[in-house]
């Protein structure tokens, strides 16, 4: 790496989403989600419904929460050891005058230490998303496309966190880490590749269920790779789908059935004319259709096969959650993404009729 691919790197993929995430946690701030801001009222949230059964995110919080804590105390003795500081004072007040107004319990380490949480696992998804685009196995893109969708990614994933919970960053790292190793696999089908993807599963499935959209995006790949007439992708989609519907099910036997897949039936309200619900169909309809109208014909059509095979999520979606909540969207438009520049992933393409077809 040269000094201009590190530097380009540094911006894109580290930097600039670092930023995106402070600009968000601590200048707009949630108009949207409240009383989830300390460990108290975001037990009270969620330890119970369908929230309960995402646990992978909530085991790296609350550890989170106690170093944070032991850190932000060891720098409040440094200041008060030394002479009156009005600019940490300040800084202070406006850090306790945030949370408040979103949570009347709201404890300002607990907020940090959430936008921490989330704040890594941004990063470590727009580094995976850096390296993946640079793969010439997979894509032809020049260093400003590459930087520049890592940059889209990074501004779509922020302006949804309006919606504050410790799961959604890691489920988009979780996702990106699941496409490429369904391009590993798919370019060299080798066990080692199938046995990561449903360890990666797996513990996807512990974190929150669009773990099945990575198997979307398998099935999606796997098929347009190795025909449909073939029995190879449909062997392989098994395994990782035995591993999610396990970790599933023992979720719900562990934590009990009572609202196991959802809390509420929004669709009608969904359906209303509301300008919440404008502001998230749009969201869906551009976001998703801006990489379709990008791509070529056959990344095209292999848009529309994931989102297919995403149908269950998007119904689910539509029948038990708050379309406002644009973040829903997010993994539907991060496969897209993908997809639509994928170019040299060994697809077998050929010629028909003078028009390149997938088979």
């Amino acid at each position: 790496m040269n000094a201009r691919s590190f530097f380009i790197f540094l911006f894109s993929a580290v930097l600039f989403p670092i930023i995106i995430m402070y600009t968000v946690y601590f200048g707009f701030v949630t108009g949207y989600a409240e009383d989830v801001f300390s460990r108290a009222t975001f037990k009270r949230q969620y330890d119970q419904d369908v929230y309960r059964y995402r646990i992978f995110s909530k085991a790296l919080l609350f550890p989170l929460h106690d170093v944070v804590s032991r850190a932000d105390s060891i720098f409040d003795k440094k200041i008060d050891s030394g002479h009156e500081d009005k600019y940490a004072d300040w800084n202070k007040a406006e850090d306790r005058r945030i949370v408040l107004f979103i949570d009347k319990e709201g404890d300002v380490v607990f907020y940090k230490s959430l936008f921490l949480l989330n704040t890594i696992f941004m990063v470590m998804t727009t580094v995976l998303a850096y390296f993946l685009f640079k793969d010439n196995r997979f894509f032809n893109l020049s260093s400003l496309e590459g930087a520049s969708l890592n940059l889209v990614l990074a501004f779509i994933i922020g302006i949804t966190q309006f919606s504050v919970n410790p799961y959604d960053c890691s489920a988009y790292f979780f996702l990106v880490s699941a496409i490429y190793i369904s391009l590993l696999y798919v370019n060299n089908p080798l066990p080692r590749h199938l046995f990561w993807f449903c360890v990666l599963t797996s513990i996807a499935a512990m974190n929150r269920e669009t773990a099945a959209l990575g198997l979307s995006f398998f099935a999606t790949v796997s098929i347009s790779r190795f025909g449909l007439k073939q029995i190879r992708p449909y062997l392989a989609i098994l395994l990782p789908l035995f591993c999610y519907l396990c970790i599933y099910i023992v979720l719900r036997l562990i934590y009990g059935f009572e609202h196991a897949t959802h809390h509420d039936m929004v669709l009608l309200l969904n359906l209303r004319f509301f300008h919440r619900n404008i502001s998230g169909f749009a969201f869906w309809l551009t976001a998703i259709g801006l990489f379709v109208a990008l791509a070529k014909a056959y990344n095209r059509r292999l848009i529309f096969h994931f989102l297919a095979f995403s149908l269950p999520y998007i119904v689910m979606v539509w029948y038990a959650a708050y379309i406002f909540e644009s973040r829903l969207a997010v993994p539907l438009v991060i496969g897209s993404l993908f997809l639509s520049p994928l170019e040299n992933f060994g697809l077998r393409l050929q010629e028909n009729n003078g028009q390149r077809e997938t088979l």
